[in-house]
């Protein structure tokens, strides 16, 4: 009781710095300020959940194992939301946070009120659903993010190392949160799993810490001045024909600018480097030496232009239509590009945009 009281007072300590940040952070970017306030709301409802723990003194969640299990969906919540707002966008508003923090703490008070007046053989249906729903959650956002993992850690530049830090987070945080729920059908002993519920508690803070850090450098908004960088100096170990190095750039920029195959999402290397009569190693290696990108890199560098392109013809664009009409295949492909290419997501990107259109509109009249 008094490791959790401590538990309690650490989280609810953070909750209050993070809004007396909030509250007099007045040039903090509105995407970052999204994140901190879900960030507030999720660790928000653990602490009532502790909370709510302290003031019944027969409570003993050993003894119910899915009270555990509800726990975890608690717990676990903060960097699920986070990871699928830097991902996706998605829980833009906090309404939607708010709604859904709300509710899994009303499931865990559920959870709770039932143990006393039901017996635990007629809420283990309880656990198993719990337990499936934890596992369906993490495996279905390990699949959609795929994409997104092989375009971060393919990358490295200065927007690069926050998403790689973020994905880690998350991989960690998802691993934990199944050795919980797997240990509820062993025989692993109760301090052992608060251990385990510690370490994911204490991965929420660093989360918040990395936003609060990123928040106040204004990291997360710096921009490349090219993306595709200037080409670096060649030497002849470097390539054994110059000229015949320069045709094939030549003749690569002028495919891509004139035929836009990166419209296409299932392009590949060996498709160009076919339609060039050269290879995919030769041609890998000439991009990787003259752009510092890998073959992704350089293809989604001409689709960001094209979504670019789109929405300053037509800023009613949707981000869904601008990731349809740009090539990409995944949504979670075109954010992370977006954010390794610009520096912040599509979607304040264009809020950006919008902002910038309607200002100089103004000074024109």
């Amino acid at each position: 009781m008094g490791f959790r009281s401590l538990i309690t007072i650490t989280l609810f300590l953070f909750v209050s710095y993070l809004l007396f940040f909030l509250r007099f952070n007045k040039n903090l970017e509105s995407e970052n300020k999204i994140l901190l306030k879900s960030l507030a709301v999720t660790i928000f409802f653990i602490c009532l959940l502790c909370t709510t723990k302290q003031f019944i003194p027969t409570f003993n969640e050993h003894l119910h194992p899915y009270l555990i299990a509800g726990n975890i969906l608690q717990i676990l919540l903060p960097i699920q939301i986070y990871t699928l707002q830097r991902s996706y966008g998605y829980f833009s508003k906090l309404k939607d946070v708010i709604i859904l923090s709300s509710s899994i703490f009303l499931l865990n008070l559920f959870l709770i009120a039932a143990s006393f007046l039901i017996g635990l053989e007629k809420l283990t249906i309880l656990l198993y659903l719990i337990q499936a729903s934890i596992l369906s959650l993490i495996t279905y956002q390990y699949y959609t993010l795929r994409p997104a993992f092989n375009e971060i850690f393919s990358t490295s530049n200065e927007n690069s190392f926050s998403l790689k830090a973020d994905m880690f987070l998350f991989v960690i945080a998802s691993t934990i949160a199944l050795l919980l729920s797997f240990s509820l059908f062993t025989n692993l002993s109760p301090y052992k799993r608060e251990a385990l519920k510690l370490i994911l508690g204490m991965i929420n803070i660093i989360l918040l810490v990395k936003v609060l850090y990123y928040s106040s450098y204004n990291r997360l908004h710096t921009l490349r001045t090219s993306y595709l960088g200037t080409p670096s100096s060649l030497t002849e170990n470097d390539f054994f024909n110059q000229k015949k190095d320069d045709d094939l750039k030549n003749r690569l920029l002028n495919y891509f600018e004139t035929e836009k195959p990166y419209l296409n999402p299932r392009l590949t290397i060996a498709e160009v480097a076919l339609y060039l009569y050269s290879n995919k190693t030769y041609l890998s290696r000439l991009i990787n030496d003259h752009y510092n990108n890998n073959f992704s890199q350089f293809v989604n560098y001409y689709r960001i232009q094209v979504a670019k392109d789109l929405f300053s013809k037509d800023n009613r664009m949707t981000i869904h239509q601008l990731c349809d009409l740009s090539g990409f295949g995944s949504m979670a492909t075109f954010t992370m590009a977006f954010r390794l290419n610009v520096g912040n997501s599509p979607a304040e990107w264009c809020k950006e945009q919008k902002i910038k259109g309607h200002n100089d509109k103004e000074k024109e009249n």
